[in-house]
């Protein structure tokens, strides 16, 4: 420790080191550091676990060297918070990161959240792992901004690569619910004109209109007997077209 440090002990043991560089060693008598000051925590049993707590009266997180990992650990509630590992991979919710960044467990739920500072409710948003779903992928946002919760699915992606929209049991590789109008939107610019196309669920059908509204400026339908209508959204026959026909 030398002859200018300031020793601790108890039972004939030295507990506590403080050298002429002002290090502070506890279970070490060296304590050593790449930067100016350093606390040196150590244990020397094989598998022991050297750690630091910090507590105040509600609440207490042990800082700790586990076996190889560096760990924060939620002593109040029993629960491992931080892993970081010999490799470097860093986990939060899981002590066993096989990425560089891993979130959860096998039995929770991970999520990375992106959390809106102003007063709109539902401008966070998140990606989260479901495990309940074997795998699946979601991209989700929030209708209140102060509780946390990711509870509105936007997007979906299964363990077999199918995408939901609006539907998180997508049974195509691209599945769009609405319960009123799955449709998808085609546009220029705010100078050019819009067209949509999809399944108008209000009126059971299939349809192509000039608009952003499927049921406004309808030029095709397919209805759910089949046929089509051209000009007419109550085709009844095959083809039904309404308007002159150019055959050339």
């Amino acid at each position: 420790a030398g002859s200018d440090a300031m020793i601790f002990s108890t039972a004939l043991t030295t507990r506590v080191v403080i050298n002429g560089s002002g290090n502070v060693g506890i279970g070490t008598t060296t304590p050593t550091s790449s930067f100016n000051r350093t606390l040196n925590v150590n244990d020397t049993a094989s598998g022991g676990n050297a750690a630091f707590v910090l507590s105040q009266p509600t609440k207490k997180y042990s800082l700790a060297v586990v076996n190889t990992d560096f760990r924060i650990y939620d002593e109040t509630s029993g629960s491992y918070r931080l892993n970081i590992d010999t490799n470097g991979k860093i986990g939060i919710g899981t002590i066993t990161p096989q990425f560089t960044l891993a979130f959860g467990s096998q039995s929770t739920n991970g999520a990375l959240g992106w959390q809106y500072g102003g007063s709109a409710a539902s401008r966070n948003w998140g990606i989260m792992t479901d495990y309940d779903a074997i795998g699946g992928l979601s991209i989700l946002t929030s209708s209140a901004k102060t509780d946390g919760l990711l509870d509105t699915t936007r997007m979906f992606i299964s363990s077999t690569g199918n995408v939901g929209i609006g539907t998180t049991t997508p049974g195509n590789l691209l599945s769009v619910y609405s319960s009123s109008a799955a449709t998808a939107g085609f546009s220029g610019g705010a100078t050019k004109g819009v067209w949509s196309m999809g399944y108008d669920v209000t009126n059971n059908r299939f349809a192509i209109a000039s608009s952003s509204d499927i049921t406004s400026n309808v030029r095709m339908v397919i209805d759910n007997s089949g046929n089509i209508g051209i000009g007419t959204t109550s085709p009844l026959a095959k083809l039904h077209v309404a308007g002159d026909v150019l055959i050339a």
